[in-house]
């Protein structure tokens, strides 16, 4: 979404999932037993140019313009689910999807980690745990509901407070 409006500012043509002539497509591969796929979803787009990122992929950042630019719901217009939230290609509700807008805000207002869980990705994707957007930024005054994809949003109790008293003062869910 922060992609869209980076190229929406420039005066560019935007969608989702466009299986006509595209100039240029971006494919987010989150795990690594997606990589082959994500791979060989960027051939459909011979005359494109194709950038595939993600964890499953790299552990390269969009450039710090489009990381701080606040997301274009509007790229998912008609196409969220009203009953779970997910996409409606990946709806599983019983009644099948109720198609809508996006109804909520979502982003990272802390990133990183103070761990180094041998698990994990994150400590070594992302770095040492940092704050990274103000709950003002990620919140569009449109949605009643939040979701916030912070790795240890309790590392930082202040910070957590903060977000919280925010969420509570906004009456949001």
């Amino acid at each position: 979404m922060q992609i869209s409006a980076y190229h929406k500012a420039r005066g560019d043509e935007v969608s989702l999932n466009n299986p006509n002539n595209p100039h240029k497509v971006y494919i987010s591969c989150i795990f690594k037993e997606n990589r082959a796929q994500a791979l060989g979803d960027a051939t459909y787009y011979p005359d494109a140019e194709v950038i595939v990122g993600g964890s499953g992929i790299n552990y390269n950042w969009l450039p710090e313009e489009m990381q701080n630019i606040k997301p274009d719901y509007s790229l998912y217009d008609g196409k969220i689910c009203q009953r779970c939230g997910r996409q409606v290609v990946y709806c599983n509700c019983k009644k099948g999807p109720k198609r809508g807008n996006m109804f909520y805000s979502i982003g990272f207002s802390t990133r990183g980690c103070i761990r180094h869980c041998s698990f994990c990705i994150v400590h070594d994707k992302e770095g040492a745990f940092r704050k990274w957007h103000d709950i003002e930024f990620i919140h569009d005054p449109r949605h009643k509901v939040i979701k916030l994809l912070d790795n240890n949003i309790l590392a930082d109790e202040e910070h957590f407070f903060k977000v919280t008293d925010y969420i509570l003062e906004h009456g949001l869910k």
